[in-house]
């Protein structure tokens, strides 16, 4: 039978369910990052940075990245005990380098801050996915149309990541350890290929869901005043597999904490999903509606929650009194916290972009969550032109001083730049290098654009 069990990314306020798995005589380690409550599950080993106790510099690890170092730590052990020795005919001691690009992709899909031990897993992990990437990994790459000497953070966060997890959104996650842990490339190009479908299908869900999430939330914006520090939406068949990336498009769109709530559940319980705005804290929020849930847990920008149906009313209100008080505190009030305020951190002219320009800050990368693209301020241009692609994503052509022009690519800009503006505008972007058709050509990513005053 079963005498060791290893919960990644989950297990730190587990207490009763690892009780129930000592009764049966097996042990548990814990490898988790989120946060514990105060009484620690009595499992063999609970290996959590956020421990009270922690006295090491670790404070930021992923799930996966904990136990990647579980995995170093127990080599070490083996090692020491003779256990790959030769001549005693041990066995092959395993190359730990081997799983870096596993540990990369956790490292960017659980969103967790790319700075010390993270940036340099990931940027080791990202070495490792360039060169020789594990079979499974290979052919998602493929299916998504990546070279593997191509990946950056963006294909990992925004194309492998949500692959992998759509597998277990919308039924079991086998699939997608099996396509991880295979190292037959017919295996691994059969998994690919459904997991890729299976996507699809997650994308056509999430999209019925969101439409139902964000029409909720402009009625309670409506209701309650611009200023209604959060939004909680409810679902009676909404998709739990879907209702955190959910979250996050709302939370996108209004620009403050929401709860997305599905009562499509096994359990009679409402399921939610919470995504945090700003310097704003989730899991202190919830604390202060404890009384109306089952259970809770999670980070400071984003936590999940059961609650009992009678209790839904209560705690949508519950909960924005409670965000409401941390904005008073921060800020001075909701209004001032849910303002939307751009800092750059340079401005450039359109003469200053140019691909020595892009080199220089590709050296600053990867980027990601704690390590953000350089936010630049170009101003001066006009809108020349303008293109929708795949109904999301606009291609804008600006012009500048002396005919010169450049190309903008703003991804989910549909709407928010009315058709026919010719004013000056403030850009918001980042150059990057696009080779569409083996062709280099400088453009604009476009974060956000600003009118200028006529």
């Amino acid at each position: 039978g079963v005498q060791l069990l290893i919960a990644v990314d989950c297990g730190i306020t587990s207490v009763k369910e690892v009780e129930l798995a000592n009764s049966l005589g097996i042990d548990v380690i814990i490898c988790d990052h989120h946060e514990p409550k105060d009484v620690l599950p009595p499992a063999y080993a609970v290996l959590d940075h956020k421990r009270a106790d922690n006295e090491s510099s670790i404070r930021s690890l992923s799930g996966a990245g904990v136990a990647f170092y579980l995995a170093i730590a127990t080599r070490s052990v083996l090692r020491d005990i003779g256990h790959f020795d030769a001549d005693g005919g041990g066995a092959k001691e395993p190359d730990i380098k081997d799983l870096l690009d596993l540990v990369a992709l956790a490292t960017v899909a659980d969103m967790v801050p790319l700075v010390d031990e993270n940036r340099i897993l990931l940027k080791a992990g990202l070495d490792k996915l360039r060169r020789s990437p594990s079979e499974g990994l290979r052919e998602l790459l493929r299916v998504t149309g990546v070279k593997p000497e191509e990946v950056t953070t963006y294909h990992l966060g925004f194309l492998l990541g949500p692959r992998i997890n759509a597998s277990g959104r919308l039924g079991s996650a086998n699939g997608a350890l099996e396509l991880l842990s295979t190292n037959d490339p017919a295996e691994a190009k059969r998994l690919a290929e459904h997991l890729d479908s299976v996507n699809q299908e997650r994308v056509r869900v999430q999209g019925e869901v969101a439409a139902d999430a964000l029409a909720q939330a402009a009625e309670q914006i409506s209701l309650k005043g611009k200023d209604l520090p959060a939004i909680v939406v409810f679902g009676e068949e909404w998709h739990e597999g879907v209702i955190g990336i959910v979250a996050s498009k709302v939370v996108e769109k209004f620009q403050r904490p929401v709860a997305v709530v599905t009562h499509a559940t096994h359990t009679g319980l409402g399921k939610g999903s919470v995504r945090g705005f700003g310097a704003l804290d989730m899991t202190a929020a919830l604390e202060k509606c404890a009384e109306l849930l089952k259970s809770f847990g999670g980070h400071k920008a984003a936590a999940g929650l059961s609650l009992p149906r009678e209790n839904a009313e209560a705690f949508r209100q519950a909960f924005a009194d409670a965000v409401g008080e941390q904005a008073e505190v921060i800020t001075g009030g909701a209004s001032k916290l849910l303002s939307r305020e751009v800092i750059a951190d340079v401005r450039l002219t359109e003469g200053e972009l140019n691909p020595k320009v892009v080199e220089l800050l590709e050296k600053l990368a990867p980027f990601g969550m704690g390590n953000s693209e350089p936010v630049i301020l170009i101003s001066g241009g006009k809108v020349a032109s303008m293109r929708t692609l795949k109904e999301r994503h606009l291609k804008v052509q600006f012009t500048f001083a002396q005919d010169r022009s450049l190309e903008g690519f703003w991804a989910n800009g549909v709407g928010k730049l009315e058709e026919g503006e010719t004013g000056e505008v403030e850009i918001i972007g980042l150059p990057q290098i696009n080779n569409f058709r083996n062709l280099n050509r400088l453009e604009l990513k476009i974060k956000d654009l600003r009118v200028c005053s006529h």
